[in-house]
């Protein structure tokens, strides 16, 4: 069994459509697409310095909403992160185009264990990376053969 955690962002990943939007800016559509699932103003927030002007034509193609937004805010240098609103206790996806705009966070200190009494200071002792390719589909062939008037089937990796 496997269980992934996510944000509810990634429910937007679940189907693949086409749209096309006339005469909106790509933050405007952004903000119909996540409305359209459920996201209200406490969900998101914009911190944009710049003006984004309308488009004639904004069109979706074969694209999960998830994606599709993914490709708008790169297009424009919008880019997003997650904060958790303890006060709501929620997740709060915060939309950007400047570099302030990046949560700051403290410094932590790379100490390795030694024994001794570390303080009581916030610290990392090991970091490691795990990668692994994972096979999300594999074409194949299935075969019908008639053999001796009966038929056999079989499966052919591509």
């Amino acid at each position: 069994y496997q269980a992934i955690l996510s944000s509810r962002l990634a429910l937007l990943a679940m189907k693949k459509q086409c749209a096309i939007f006339q005469n909106q800016s790509v933050v405007s559509v952004v903000q119909l697409i996540l409305s359209s699932h459920g996201f209200t103003g406490i969900d998101y927030r914009l911190e944009l310095k710049d003006t984004y002007p309308s488009r004639e034509f904004i069109t979706q193609w074969q694209e999960s909403d998830l994606e599709f937004i993914q490709r708008l805010l790169a297009d424009v240098g919008i880019w997003f992160r997650f904060e958790t609103y303890a006060e709501h206790n929620c997740d709060v996806m915060v939309l950007s185009d400047y570099e302030q705009g990046y949560a700051q966070v403290a410094d932590i200190d790379n100490k390795p264990p030694s024994g001794t009494l570390d303080g009581g200071t916030e610290s990392v002792w090991d970091i490691r990376l795990h990668s692994a390719v994972v096979v999300s589909s594999i074409p194949l062939i299935i075969i019908k053969i008639l053999l001796n008037n009966q038929f056999f089937y079989g499966i052919m990796l591509r």
